[in-house]
């Protein structure tokens, strides 16, 4: 269980960070290339539940179609792009998957900062759960 802790512990870092190319407003490419990084992270036949509905995507062209299309609906709405890893906790539950509840920091606009006391001046923290798992034949997502 030790490997599939540290392969989900990376996997929550480098999605963090592939979620972080969109925060850059000035340049709205981010959009798409940051789409394109969180997409590389999905195996097929993925099961999303999000605002309330269950949508099945296929492959990483849908996926990454879908969430450059939120990503952008999410700018269009004044909430923006800015989601920062605030912390994350991961359960193993077996030898090849494991459970992450991963929380972030939202920061609409440019201008938001995150006060000292550890609470967000506009914005607000959410947390998501991520299935990871390594197949039999070496894939992992």
């Amino acid at each position: 269980m030790v490997q599939i802790t540290g392969f989900t512990k990376r996997a929550v870092v480098s999605y963090a960070a592939a979620i972080s190319l969109a925060a850059n407003l000035s340049n709205p490419t981010d959009l798409s290339n940051s789409a394109t990084a969180m997409s590389a992270f999905y195996l097929p036949d993925v099961t999303a539940f999000t605002l309330g509905a269950i949508t099945r995507i296929s492959d990483q062209d849908s996926f990454k179609q879908g969430t450059e299309f939120l990503l952008g609906k999410y700018n269009e709405s004044g909430i923006g792009t800015d989601f920062r890893l605030d912390h994350y906790k991961i359960d193993p539950v077996g030898e090849s998957s494991a459970i992450a509840w991963v929380t972030r920091m939202a920061l609409p606009g440019s201008g938001a900062k995150r006060k000292a006391k550890g609470t967000l001046n506009g914005g607000w923290k959410f947390t998501n759960v991520y299935g990871f798992r390594v197949l039999p034949d070496g894939r992992k997502g």
